[in-house]
Order: C-alpha cells, then structure tokens, then sequence
C-alpha cells in the first residue's frame, strides 16, 4: 500500500512539472509583430531590402558618451497650475520643497522638479521660507514641474 502512495505522489509530482514547465513558454511582447508562415524561410532573396535595425543601433551604441537631448512639448496654458506657499529649500539638485498655503499641514509639503533657469532665481531671489507664487504643470509621472517662481514682498 506504501508503495503505491509512493508512485501516487511520483506521477502527480511529474505530472506537475511538466505543466509548470510547458506554460513558462516565453511569450512574444505586444508590441512586437508575430513573423506569418510565409516568411518563415530563413533565407531573404537578394532583391529584397530589408532595413537593418542592427546597423543603427550600431551607429547610436558608438555615440554613448553624448548628452541626448529629449524635446519635451511645453504644456497648454489650460495644464499650467497657479499655487502659492512656503519655500522650504532643496532636496536635491533637481527638485525643492514648499509647503503649500491652505492645505493641512500634515499633507502641505510638495516636492516639485525645476530646471536650471529656476534653479538659478531661487539660488538668487528665494531663500528658505520666503513665501512664495510659483506656476507648474504636471508631467506623465505626474510630478509638479515648475515653470516660474516668484518671491511674494510682504
């Protein structure tokens, strides 16, 4: 009787292994067309011209040390927001800290991305709690990215 609990328990642990093993097949991503069945000869015909992503990549790989340049589309006057609040200084070399004005104070501190041109006027104009009037938008991550800033005079 032992024995046959014993194969019992070795067919089911094969049996097992063998459908985890056949559904771990690798799937083809989305984005990436599937090849039809025509084109399935390995062979390509010499008046056929194929574009070669290989050479580009190629060409792209020996210019790593530049700097890529990322255009990013400005955002519509309606995606711009206007807040107001308390500078509290810099986390890093690309974002600051306010506290917003109005809110509770527990959920009043943001952390907003700037570039060089603001990093400049706050290096210059703003210190740690000034108050101060900034516009920003939100970006795809939706983080506050600030396009202007300004001290408010009291």
């Amino acid at each position: 009787m032992k024995f046959s609990i014993k194969i019992v328990f070795v067919l089911i642990l094969v049996l097992s292994l063998v459908i985890f093993t056949s559904c771990s097949q690798e799937e083809v991503p989305p984005d990436e067309p599937e090849e039809s069945m025509e084109n399935t000869n390995p062979e390509v015909e010499e008046d056929e011209e194929e574009p070669n992503s290989h050479e580009e990549e190629t060409e792209e790989d020996v210019n790593e040390d530049e700097p890529v340049s990322i255009e990013i589309e400005p955002p519509e006057e309606s995606e711009i927001i206007t807040d107001s609040g308390t500078y509290v200084g810099e986390v890093d070399n690309n974002h600051i800290e306010i506290k917003i004005s109005g809110v509770p104070e527990e959920i009043s501190a943001k952390v907003f991305r700037i570039d060089e041109d603001i990093k400049n006027t706050i290096q210059n104009e703003i210190s740690a709690d000034d108050q101060v009037k900034f516009e920003y938008y939100l970006n795809e991550d939706d983080v506050g990215v600030i396009v202007s800033i300004e001290k408010i005079e009291n």
